[in-house]
């Protein structure tokens, strides 16, 4: 608590949301008020201890300033409050642009500005703080400046090579370094650099070439004019090596004269000198040379020719080639026929080789292959039906069994009793059954009865023995349990393959109903008679979907006494009546229901 004794009157300052309370008349203290909070940016109110509102000039003594005095005479220090210090930057040429590096303060001092948040991390700052034309978002001009303070001038625009030309002969220094410009520079600058000497103008390209012992055209010829300078001599010849020797020739009216005293190469002989003057003796001499073997040839050394080349003799080994010189090609050693094997089966064709080497890669020492294309046809090979001569005995299918087969033009699977063949394999367009009554369209014998087949179409009625088409397969219906047995079957044929195929009796409805599932599809049919009978009629429904039918006859839950067609079936243990029941106080029927009473 601070307690301060005040004298005469003392207003009360509001600031913000406080109150500052200075009371007088002897000792009083001073409310759990901040102290000396004075801000020239917010607004004050001010009241005496009566609450009538003080003088709004006497408020005005406390703003901006470091001190404030009382009408008593009570002076008291004013202390500004914290405030958050921020970066500010110093903007010299007023563009908006400032230097990268700052200060920190509450208010920025004059010059200075601040900048948005991103650019005090990855910022370059005004790189010419002195021009307010050049900062980070100038436009980038062609004038050899950085304008956008991105570290390069003049980019964006195509720029071309110039070099200094010092002495002003309209060529430039080639040995200084170019300097790129995008529009052309002042004076002093050619776009060529061919000048050899560029602190004299009478050297350049197109100068006079004179003989003066400097290179006058830059073609880095010194007095290519000038053949010489008379009274000059200079050594004549191609060289002094070996048999060889300089000449001495002299300069006569800018022309050089004879060569005298020079001796120059002539042809190499073997006379043991260098006659070439190459700095070899004797080099690449050869002389020919012969005995029983063949040619070859002797080499000059030391001015005489020797070590003859020729062949030798040796021991004859097998490689086509006359080894001891006896007139005689591999003679003495063991020859092999082999026979061409281009299937690699161990036996070969009738075309062969023989040589003294071991047999070849794609050779058999066997031959009597009679398909060399095919490594299972060969001499030993098994006989197998496929109308091949399998083991090139120049007979076809021998030893095998055979069966007879008859022929099945229409393609329903059923052969035609009067056109058949005996084969050891099912021929094409042939069926191991005489089934077909008639081989012009799908049809076949059942019970001996010819019945036509036709394709599976949606409401398609079948009673017991009559068959119906799906796909390429052929299909018996052979009956169906009444709905009154225990898991009752619904039995189709597949006549193809002679598999019987069973279903459970599912409910779809009031109807009976299985789902045929064939190759992955799924065919749906339902009873279309009385399934109190055995063997009632079934009709597709054209319902392709493969979900399962239930397969209880529920029978809870119904309206009336009895139903017709509903089986009887306790559903809480699961198993068929065998006579009329009862369940949840209603009467089923075993045998179905009609007209409220049971059958």
């Amino acid at each position: 608590m601070l307690e301060k004794l005040l004298r005469s009157f003392a207003p009360v300052v509001k600031i913000s949301a406080l109150v500052y309370t200075l009371s007088g008349c002897g000792n009083s203290e001073l409310s759990n008020t901040p102290k000396n909070i004075i801000n020239p940016d917010s607004t004050y109110e001010a009241t005496d201890l009566s609450g009538n509102e003080a003088d709004a000039g006497r408020i005005d003594e406390f703003v901006g300033k470091d001190e404030v005095t009382y009408q008593d005479g009570f002076s008291e220090e004013i202390i500004e409050p914290a405030c958050e210090k921020k970066k500010f930057y110093w903007d010299g040429d007023e563009d908006g642009f400032p230097i990268k590096y700052g200060i920190e303060a509450c208010n920025p001092p004059g010059g200075y500005i601040s900048v948005p948040d991103p650019w005090n991390e990855d910022w370059n700052g005004d790189c010419n703080d002195s021009n307010d034309k050049i900062h980070p978002f100038a436009k980038e001009t062609c004038n050899g400046i950085d304008d956008n303070c991105n570290g390069n001038a003049d980019e964006g625009f195509l720029r071309f090579p110039w070099h200094k030309d010092n002495d002003g002969d309209g060529f430039g220094n080639s040995g200084g370094l170019e300097k790129l410009f995008c529009n052309e520079p002042t004076k002093g600058y050619v776009k060529n650099k061919d000048d050899c000497n560029d602190n004299n103008s009478y050297l350049n390209p197109v100068a006079l070439e004179l003989c003066n012992g400097i290179d006058d055209n830059c073609d880095n010829n010194v007095d290519e004019t000038c053949e010489c300078i008379d009274g000059t001599t200079q050594k004549c010849g191609l060289t002094d090596g070996g048999e060889c020797g300089y000449g001495v020739q002299k300069c006569v009216e800018g022309t050089w004269g004879e060569c005298k005293g020079a001796i120059n190469p002539v042809e190499e002989e073997c006379d043991g000198l260098d006659n070439n003057c190459n700095g070899l003796t004797d080099e690449n001499l050869t002389q020919d040379c012969s005995n029983q073997c063949g040619p070859g040839d002797k080499t000059c050394v030391n001015g005489s020719y020797v070590n003859c080349t020729a062949p030798k003799p040796k021991e004859e080994i097998c490689n086509g080639e006359d080894d001891n010189c006896n007139g005689a090609i591999d003679e003495g050693l063991v020859f092999t026929t082999g026979y061409k094997d281009a299937d690699s089966d161990g036996f070969g064709s009738s075309t062969f080789k023989v040589d003294c080497k071991e047999l070849e890669e794609g050779y058999a020492p066997k031959s009597g292959d009679c398909n060399d294309n095919d490594k299972y046809i060969n001499p030993g090979a098994v006989e197998v039906c496929d109308g091949l001569d399998n083991n090139c005995n120049s007979s076809v299918d021998e030893g095998l069994p055979f069966s007879k087969f008859y022929e099945d033009v229409d393609g329903d699977g059923f052969g035609n009793p009067d056109v058949f063949m005996f084969d050891c394999g099912k021929p094409e367009g042939f069926i191991d059954n005489k089934l077909d009554c008639d081989d012009s369209f799908a049809s076949y014998y059942i019970n001996g009865v010819c019945k036509e087949l036709s394709a599976l179409a949606c409401n398609d009625i079948f009673s017991k023995g009559e068959i119906f088409g799906l796909d390429s397969q052929i299909f018996e219906y052979k009956g169906a349990d009444k709905s009154t047995k225990s898991s009752p079957k619904i039995k189709i044929k597949s006549v193809n393959t002679g598999e019987t195929l069973e279903y459970a009796v599912g409910m779809c409805e009031d109807k009976a109903c299985f789902t045929l599932k064939w190759q992955g599809e799924c065919y749906k049919f339902v009873s279309a008679s009385n399934i109190n009978l055995d063997d009632f009629d079934i009709m597709f429904t054209c319902d392709l979907s493969c979900e399962e039918p239930t397969d209880e006859y529920a029978v809870q839950n119904k309206t009336s006494d009895c139903t017709e067609g509903w089986k009887c079936f306790d559903t809480i243990y699961k198993v068929f009546q065998e006579s009329n029941c009862q369940l949840q106080g209603k009467t089923y029927c075993l045998n179905g229901c009609l007209k409220g009473q049971c059958q």
